[in-house]
C-alpha cells in the first residue's frame, strides 16, 4: 500500500506514467521480494539513459522520500 502513498503525492504535478510506474517500482518489488533494493549511488548513474530517464527519476524520487521520511523525529 506505500506506492499508493508515493504516488498520490506526485499525482497533482503533470507527470509521465514512466515517472509514476518508477515512484511505485521499489515497494512493488518489496512485495516480490524484500531483499530486492535500489541504491541511490546506483540510480543517479542511470538517471540519464534516454529512453528509461523518467523510470529512474521516479525510482530516485522514491528512495529521496523515504529517506526524508525515515530521518524525520516522528
Amino acid at each position: 500500500m506505500n506506492f499508493l502513498t508515493h504516488y498520490y503525492c506526485n499525482s497533482g504535478q503533470n507527470l509521465s506514467p514512466d515517472f509514476h510506474f518508477g515512484v511505485s517500482l521499489p515497494d512493488i518489488l518489496s512485495v516480490y521480494d524484500r531483499k530486492l533494493r535500489f541504491h541511490e549511488s546506483a540510480i543517479t548513474k542511470l538517471m540519464s539513459d534516454e529512453p528509461h530517464v523518467m523510470v529512474w527519476k521516479g525510482i530516485h524520487n522514491h528512495l529521496r522520500a523515504d529517506a526524508f521520511f525515515h530521518q524525520s523525529e516522528f
